[in-house]
C-alpha cells in the first residue's frame, strides 16, 4: 500500500506516517491496523493471499476513497505481468527468520535456519530471484529464489 500511497497518495492516513512521510515503526502502525482488521473478520496473524484480500478491501472500504481491487492467485500467476507494468505485488510463504543480504550474483539466498510464514513486497525479479521488501527496515532489497510463494495478492487502485 505505501508504494500506492506514494504514487497516488491518499491511500495512507497521516496517523500511519511520520512526519517524513514514512510508514511509523512505533506506536499503533500500519501493520497493527491490518492485524486488528484481520481479527475484525476472524482471520488469524499467518494468511495467505485468500484471507488477505479480505482484510485489504476492509481497509480499502476503511481508509481508500478510489475504487479498490485485491486478487489472489496460487503461486505466482500473474506475477511477472504485474512486475513488468510497474505494480508490486504480495508474496505470502515460508520465509527465513534471518534472511541474508543477498548480491543478486551469489548463486544461492537459501538460509538453512528456521522458516516462518511472512507475506514480503515483491517488485522486481532477475533470471533466479525476486527481489522483495521483507518490511524490516535494512531489508528492503532481498533476493529471494523464485519458486517460494504460496500465493500472490495484487492490488489496484484507479487513479
Amino acid at each position: 500500500m505505501y508504494w500506492w500511497h506514494k504514487k497516488i497518495g491518499n491511500v495512507i492516513p497521516d496517523k500511519f506516517l511520520d512526519q517524513d512521510g514514512t510508514l511509523k515503526v512505533y506506536g499503533y502502525t500500519l501493520q497493527d491496523e491490518l492485524l486488528s482488521i484481520g481479527k475484525s473478520l476472524g482471520i488469524g496473524n499467518g494468511v495467505w493471499a485468500k484471507p488477505m484480500q479480505q482484510i485489504l478491501l476492509e481497509y480499502a472500504k476503511k481508509y481508500i476513497s478510489k475504487s479498490t481491487t485485491v486478487y489472489w492467485y496460487f503461486f505466482k500467476t500473474y506475477l511477472w505481468g504485474e512486475i513488468d507494468s510497474g505494480r508490486p505485488a504480495l508474496g505470502h510463504g515460508m520465509f527465513s527468520d534471518n534472511p541474508k543480504h543477498v548480491d543478486e550474483n551469489e548463486t544461492s539466498s537459501y538460509s538453512s535456519d528456521s522458516k516462518n510464514g511472512h507475506v514480503v513486497v515483491i517488485y522486481g525479479y532477475t533470471d533466479d530471484y525476486y527481489i522483495c521488501n521483507y518490511g524490516w527496515r535494512g531489508f528492503e532489497k532481498v533476493f529471494l529464489m523464485s519458486p517460494v510463494f504460496g500465493s500472490v495478492n495484487f492490488l489496484k487502485i484507479e487513479n
